[in-house]
């Protein structure tokens, strides 16, 4: 079915249009279900070169293909591929956000669990606190509960298990409050 969407897509609306993306984006998505990141990884390619090429870069669509990407590059092990996607996506937001916007902190949370999970902790740690630093001024409750929760994971990681717990305590609070 994705497969023949994105035909007729491709044939009607042509290559570069951001719906034969969005078909893509969803065949995709299939292959990812099928447990097939290799076969998702060009297509996720093609969907990232046709929001780049047709939004403003700091397009949160465009900004989306890229964690998208992201995150099948670190499936596949690519951890070099996956941190250079996400840097581009934290620099994009920046460009068109500022330095202290939720959605640039909630970007940078991708990476730091791109670093928690390549085994960078201290890194990860560093950008997690960076993150809560930038939603300060301008507080965004998800974006805090997902850092506070990388923080617990990555002292878990860390074998910290008193500051984990710490952590997962305050994590708990935030989703809570959050419901």
């Amino acid at each position: 079915y994705c497969q023949h969407a994105l035909a007729i897509a491709k044939k009607t609306l042509g290559a570069d249009d951001p719906d034969t993306a969005t078909a893509a984006y969803c065949w995709a998505n299939l292959y990812l279900d099928e447990g097939r990141p290799k076969a998702a990884e060009p297509l996720a390619e093609r969907v990232v070169t046709t929001f780049e090429n047709r939004f403003p870069m700091h397009d949160r669509g465009t900004v989306g293909a890229l964690l998208f990407l992201s995150g099948i590059r670190r499936e596949l092990g690519n951890y070099e591929g996956a941190h250079a996607l996400v840097d581009r996506a934290v620099k994009l937001e920046q460009s068109g956000f500022g330095d202290n916007d939720p959605m640039v902190a909630d970007t940078l949370g991708f990476m730091a669990e791109l670093k928690r999970l390549s085994g960078q902790l201290d890194r990860a740690l560093e950008l997690y606190d960076r993150a809560l630093r930038m939603i300060a001024n301008k507080p965004d409750a998800l974006v805090e509960l997902d850092a506070v929760h990388g923080i617990a994971e990555t002292y878990y990681d860390k074998r910290n298990y008193i500051k984990a717990a710490e952590f997962f305590r305050q994590a708990t609070k935030l989703a809570e409050q959050a419901h």
